[in-house]
């Protein structure tokens, strides 16, 4: 989201790590620990000679309980003291504006994403003003296992990076042959079957490496992972197969990157699969959600109730969705960068959108739990319109089940767009 912003108000990007960050917080209660071993002799005089004799801490040591807290308590109070004010829709993320130019920073641990014409918190030294040992350290492109393009005119690419891949392929061995989807086509596991068992650590691994990437910069992925960790308990070797086929299949597709363009709408995509798992009868939920161009925030899960039709399954789908465009139209609003409302969301089950609308009320539809009447509140109060889409057009259906080669790549074109692409557009932008 962060990414989609600088990219709407063309701004540039900037990570600042603080090192040693949880040494930096003051600890406001009385905390003792005991003398470790070998530090007694540099203290020498100053070790009064009794039994048993204990140090007091001053700051938050890492291993402190608290320590985390105290942390997030002087960061907060810095950034407060240096003008930026903390957003209630999220309280990691602070705004200030600078010579009529917003400057929006996001907090994660011991670091500072930043996004800003230029990078105010290193220029103006404040870092080193606030704690003369605090230092940081700027780099710009990669973030984890995140590659950020460089910000062109218009445009800022986001995708995973190669790097992470090559370390993916070197932990595990993919199945080293062109696959065009996650999984197969209507892929149905089971437990346990009688597969062999593998190892659950090295299972988990992997599944982990390959969720951290659906999370940041693959929604085609989304439901791959959802899947899959279903057996993560107990997997078989059926089921780490499927994972080197998703790991196979991140390989041959690298070049994806997800575009962010100066693009200010929001559009958001439902979809649900009814009875997914064979073993609760529960339906799977997929959305996403769009702004500046790209997916900004999207999920594959399955359904905390069993739906008893497609149209309730559906609308259940709908409801998840709603309360992100809220969390999304409040956060550009604080940011202020207003989203124009109402935000438009598609669907593809004419029964759930006429339940949304209050028209479709059938004695199927009187079981549907009250959480979920969300959906009619954002629709009574305009914040958004639920539209039909038809199912081929909606890129929410990779998030629900494994598809067809030509689908998957029908709806990967939705979200991404090859790297060697936009590089070539960028460059003739700029011959330009």
């Amino acid at each position: 989201m962060l990414i989609a912003l600088a990219s709407r108000l063309r701004l540039n990007l900037h990570n600042i790590d603080i090192k040693t960050a949880f040494l930096h917080g003051l600890i406001d209660a009385d905390v003792n620990c005991e003398i470790p071993d070998g530090i007694c002799e540099f203290l020498e005089d100053k070790v009064v000679q009794i039994d048993d004799p204990v140090l007091q801490l001053q700051r938050a040591i890492y291993g402190l309980r608290q320590a985390g807290y105290v942390w997030l308590k002087t960061y907060v109070n810095s950034l407060k003291s240096w003008g930026f004010k903390q957003c209630q829709t999220d309280p990691c993320v602070f705004v200030k504006t600078i010579n009529g130019q917003a400057l929006i920073a996001a907090i994660y641990v011991d670091d500072i994403n930043q996004a800003q014409i230029q990078n105010w918190l290193l220029e103006s030294n404040k870092l080193e003003n606030a704690n003369s040992t605090m230092k940081e350290t700027l780099f710009v492109g990669l973030w984890e296992w995140m590659e950020v393009g460089k910000r062109t005119q218009a445009t800022i690419g986001l995708g995973n990076s190669a790097a992470s891949t090559c370390k993916m392929m070197q932990l595990f061995e993919p199945i080293q042959r062109k696959v065009a989807t996650p999984l197969q086509s209507g892929l149905r596991l089971h437990l346990p079957g009688e597969s062999p068992t593998v190892d659950p650590t090295t299972y988990k691994r992997l599944l982990g490496s390959i969720l951290y990437v659906a999370v940041a910069t693959r929604p085609d992925i989304a439901f791959s992972c959802s899947y899959l960790a279903r057996f993560s308990t107990d997997p078989r070797r059926v089921h780490y197969d499927q994972l080197l086929r998703v790991l196979q299949f991140l390989v041959n597709t690298v070049d994806y990157v997800i575009v962010f363009d100066k693009n200010d709408e929001f559009k958001g995509f439902a979809d649900a699969s009814l009875e997914s798992c064979k073993k609760t009868g529960k339906s799977t939920t997929g959305y996403v959600l769009f702004y500046a161009g790209g997916p900004v925030l999207w999920r594959s899960f399955l359904q905390t109730v069993v739906a008893s039709s497609t149209g309730e399954a559906e609308y259940m789908a709908l409801s998840p969705l709603c309360k992100e465009v809220v969390f999304a139209s409040q956060l550009c609003a604080e940011v202020e960068l207003p989203a124009k409302v109402p935000v438009l969301i598609f669907d593809d089950s004419e029964p759930a959108i006429a339940i949304a609308m209050g028209t479709g009320l059938t004695k199927r539809s009187r079981s549907i739990r009250l959480s979920f009447h969300n959906v009619r509140d954002c629709v009574a109060t305009n914040t958004v319109t639920i539209e039909k889409v038809s199912g081929k057009t909606n890129p929410a259906d990779i998030l629900t089940k494994s598809l067809s080669a030509d689908a998957t790549r029908r709806y990967c074109r939705m979200f991404f767009r090859k790297r060697h692409c936009v590089e070539m557009k960028n460059k003739k932008r700029k011959e330009a």
